[in-house]
């Protein structure tokens, strides 16, 4: 009987760098998952918050505390990753009339609860978004998704 020769071939794997690689998907995917997340359920958050509540009568409303006072946010830094949304005045325009300027709508509506009429339950839109955000069930969302997109 002849002799059979088996050769096996070997690749070597740097397993710190392929968790390091997988951890670092994974951070950045959560995060982004986390903004996406946000801009998608913030118009209809302000909706039910501020818009649907009333109908203003002094003023011609203008959607630009709905449409204009939050933006996607996120930073990759030194073992880090943040994703969400940045809460400003930037792409907010100006008032047509009276003393309403939009970081004083922002101050008022994001962080009192207040916009255009007394909110009789607060918190704020702001205490509730970051009171969801630390939710178990969010967490889980964001957990799901993470895995969903790590494993496949």
């Amino acid at each position: 009987m002849e002799g059979v020769e088996i050769k096996m071939a070997t690749n070597e794997i740097n397993l710190d760098a392929e968790i390091e690689e997988l951890a670092e998907q994974i951070a950045t995917e959560g995060a982004m998952f986390v903004q996406r997340q946000l801009m998608e359920e913030m118009p209809e958050l302000m909706n039910d918050y501020f818009y649907d509540l009333y109908t203003p009568i002094r003023y011609k409303r203008t959607d630009n505390l709905r449409n204009n006072s939050y933006f996607p946010y996120a930073v990759k830094g030194k073992g880090f990753y943040e994703g969400g949304i940045e809460v400003s005045d930037m792409y907010m325009f100006e008032y047509p009339t009276g003393t309403w300027t939009p970081q004083k709508v922002i101050d008022t509506a994001w962080m009192k609860g207040d916009h255009g009429h007394r909110v009789i339950t607060p918190p704020s839109i702001y205490d509730r978004t970051v009171k969801y955000v630390q939710s178990k069930e969010f967490e889980d969302k964001v957990w799901s998704h993470i895995l969903r997109v790590a494993f496949s």
